[in-house]
């Protein structure tokens, strides 16, 4: 009995790296009666009228964006106004991978209820079509967010002394391809702990 647990939580590791599931994603994370909770009977004021599914939202198993494995959004092709500072040593760049996933609902630019695995003549129905303005609607202007898209690796600790080396800091901030800080890196949207 202890082998085929241990053989199956070995299955399910393998089918996640596979996948391209980030290894900060643990399976007590919930979306469930979180925030980002957009069902039916999800907790907020913005929330599906019908949609009964919680992963609907982001995932599918099928119809997704080929580039983004089991994403269900299309990719934003904004282009944005980056975080501007002069006190930065780190060259920002336009939001990339998990960045734009979030951005996809978080920059206005497009409808929550539309999904790829759904036609686009039939998007999922919702309270609100687009996150309303305020502290969580980021629009396409992130030059007074904190910044995200640059590389956070010992190159830009050894530049800056107030930046702690990257060996240093938590792995619980989980650092996109090429190091590089993301929205996921400090908002994991299973685990809402961060905001």
């Amino acid at each position: 009995m202890r082998f085929r647990s241990h053989l199956l939580a070995g299955a399910v590791l393998t089918g996640w790296a596979a996948l391209g599931i980030p290894s900060g994603v643990r399976a007590d994370d919930s979306v469930v009666n979180s925030k980002h909770d957009l069902s039916a009977q999800g907790p907020g004021p913005i929330r599906a009228l019908f949609e009964n599914r919680v992963c609907i939202f982001c995932h599918t198993p099928h119809d997704a964006d080929p580039q983004l494995p089991l994403w269900n959004r299309a990719n934003p092709r904004t282009h944005y106004r980056i975080y501007e500072s002069s006190t930065t040593d780190a060259r920002i760049d336009q939001p990339t991978g998990t960045s734009k996933m979030c951005l996809s609902c978080h920059d206005g630019t497009m409808a929550l209820g539309d999904v790829l695995s759904r036609p686009a003549t039939h998007p999922i129905v919702m309270t609100a079509r687009t996150i309303p303005p305020g502290t969580t609607d980021l629009t396409t202007d992130l030059s007074d967010d904190h910044p995200i898209g640059f590389r956070y690796d010992r190159a830009l600790s050894n530049r800056d002394p107030q930046i702690r080396p990257p060996e240093v800091v938590s792995s619980k901030l989980p650092l996109g391809p090429h190091s590089e800080v993301s929205c996921a890196t400090c908002h994991d949207p299973h685990n809402n702990e961060l905001g």
